[in-house]
């Protein structure tokens, strides 16, 4: 029961109280509804020892046991190491592959149309010319390979063993694959500029993208532009793009104009795959929802899209109102869903939706991927 006679005039003193009551009943609601959801997600334990999936001692003596099935093995190095090795293995595949994808881009679309897309294979490319020219065969993969020995000094400062490793894998896996798939890959694009550079960057950027996942590089102006990205936080891509402009400029005297406009062309398009592939195609979407039902609709989120959600506490400038602002990050697929969540619970809700460059955690990747 709510009265109130704060105001001479009961219509006033009747609507204040209606206010009071759909208030507090809006409260008992929402709390019905956070005892559903807690009687969903069943009893919480504390964090500490004892609590945790799996724990394991080093020391004074070792053993791995998880808790969920009782489990145990005293065999430390096995447990810990299985999973490096996925990784190296799948590593070094992906390497492998991005290399031959690479070569395969470089030598039917790239070098034999007098493409400098950039790079130091860009760079190989012109000296190429320059060779053949002259009368002699100056291989492009060897050229790569002779010209990163000078660029590894920044890779070797980085000082991050894993990627040393990887990006040296990358460099000869590349400059080998370029000049060993020569004799048996065809020359394609019969002298169409325009199908050679889109072609050529679409599957030189495949094959980087590729070798990029990995954490490491294929050597030349990509070390740099690796490292100019993590520096400055831009795409990795765009990089590659504002490092490789100089050597297409370069190529415009040996071979044409248009053949450096055309290679400026498969360039972009390169460092766009780079980026598609890097990032993968589960390019995630951060949702900002605003709602008077936020419950109901995080409590669908929650368990329809399987999806964590965060409340937000915000307050509206013009009213001066407090309103819980609902936060998840969800797949692109589930957007659309989404969408028609808040429409089912409150048409009238304010949504935004953005794109994620990159996200890690429960849910998503490790961030050590």
């Amino acid at each position: 029961m709510v009265t109130c006679q704060n105001e001479r005039s009961q219509i006033q003193n009747k609507a204040f109280a209606m206010g009071v009551l759909k208030s507090r009943l809006y409260e008992m609601e929402l709390a019905r509804r956070a005892e559903e959801i807690d009687e969903l997600r069943g009893p919480k334990t504390d964090i500490g020892f004892g609590n945790q999936i799996r724990s394991y001692v080093l020391y004074p003596y070792q053993m791995v046991k998880d808790l969920r099935t009782g489990v145990e093995t005293g065999n430390v190095d096995s447990v810990l190491s299985d999973a490096r090795w996925r990784v190296y293995v799948r590593d070094a595949l992906l390497i492998i592959l991005g290399s031959a994808v690479f070569a395969v881009g470089v030598d039917c679309f790239e070098v034999p149309n007098g493409l400098a897309a950039g790079g130091v294979t860009g760079l190989a490319t012109v000296f190429y010319a320059l060779a053949g020219a002259a009368g002699f065969y100056l291989p492009v993969g060897m050229q790569t390979i002779v010209m990163n020995v000078f660029l590894l000094l920044l890779v070797i400062r980085s000082g991050n063993r894993g990627y040393i490793v990887r990006t040296i894998a990358g460099i000869i896996a590349c400059g080998l694959f370029t000049d060993a798939l020569v004799p048996v890959l065809p020359v394609l694009g019969n002298g169409d500029l325009l199908l050679c550079s889109l072609w050529g960057g679409v599957i030189t950027g495949i094959g980087l993208g590729l070798v990029f996942r990995t954490g490491g590089n294929t050597g030349g102006t990509d070390i740099v532009a690796q490292l100019i990205a993590k520096r400055l936080g831009m795409p990795l891509g765009t990089a590659v793009m504002l490092v490789d402009g100089a050597i297409i400029a370069l190529s415009a005297p040996v071979f044409s104009i248009e053949n450096a406009l055309y290679a400026a062309i498969a360039m972009y398009i390169c460092g766009k795959v780079i980026d598609a592939v890097v990032d993968g195609p589960r390019a995630e979407r951060a949702a900002y929802i605003i709602s008077e039902r936020h419950a109901e609709i995080a409590n669908a989120i929650m368990y329809d899209l399987n999806r964590g959600c965060t409340e937000l506490q915000a307050r509206g400038v013009w009213s001066g109102n407090d309103r819980p602002v609902l936060f998840c990050v969800l797949g692109r697929s589930q957007t659309p869903r989404l969408k028609q969540i808040v429409s089912e619970a409150d048409p009238e809700a304010i949504v935004i939706i953005s794109e994620v460059h990159e996200a890690f955690g429960e849910g998503f990747g490790s961030i050590e991927g």
